[in-house]
This record gives structure tokens, sequence and C-alpha cells, in this order.
């Protein structure tokens, strides 16, 4: 079994949502996993001041749908969309 890099977009439910609180949301949770590496974190401009957390992570090569569950109930989070997967 390898190990993936997999993009995922997370929407925030408003513009006012806290970023900062999303992120550190993000890191908790990714830190929980001790077979996975949170790689980028960046703010990506979408429309009218809303901005998209846009995140790269390298976990083992299994199912990400628990990981995209896990992220979408983050507060403050709206929807999580999963990019790219690249085997490594």
């Amino acid at each position: 079994m390898g190990k993936v890099a997999v993009t995922f977009k997370l929407m925030p439910v408003s513009v006012d949502t806290d970023l900062n609180a999303i992120k550190d949301s993000v890191k908790k949770s990714v830190a929980r996993h001790k077979e996975m590496q949170l790689k980028i974190m960046e703010e990506k401009p979408v429309a009218f001041g809303l901005k998209s957390l846009d995140i790269l992570i390298i976990l083992p090569d299994v199912s990400i749908s628990e990981l995209e569950d896990e992220l979408t109930k983050i507060t403050g989070v709206a929807s999580v969309e999963a990019g790219d997967v690249t085997l490594i």
C-alpha cells in the first residue's frame, strides 16, 4: 500500500466565516491521524469576497471518503470537494 496526495477545496458557509478557525480545525483533524501529513493550505479567491481553503494532504492509499466526511463536519465549512488524487 502506497501513499497518495489529495487536494481538497473547502468552501466556507459565508464571506464572514473565520478561515483561520477552519485552518486550525483542519490542522487538528489531520494531526489525529499519524499517517497523514498536511502539506499545503492556502486561501483562494472565489467571487464577491468569498474565499475557498485549498489543502493538500498526503495519506495512505485508502478511501478518502472518511477524511472528506470529517472535513465536512468542521464548523463553518459548507462543502468539501476532493480534487486531484496522485499516487506518490
